[in-house]
């Protein structure tokens, strides 16, 4: 613990960590409310662009390259 967290966190902290992973360890499987891989799609929001860009579409026909 004091190699993840440091020597000052595990001092102050280190004992309020270790009765949550007791009782995360002692608890029942089924308390634990993790999400599925299909649940957790189904609940975030869908990504969007920080910007909104106009597509632009440039196009080439032979004859204006031969020109």
């Amino acid at each position: 613990l004091e190699s993840i967290i440091g020597k000052v966190k595990t001092q102050r902290y280190g004992s309020k960590i270790l009765e949550e992973v007791e009782k995360y360890a002692n608890s029942d499987p089924q308390d634990i409310n993790l999400p599925n891989q299909n649940e957790g799609t189904e609940n975030k929001a869908s990504k969007r662009q920080k910007t909104k860009r106009a597509t632009v579409i440039i196009e080439s026909s032979s004859d204006d390259e031969a020109g």
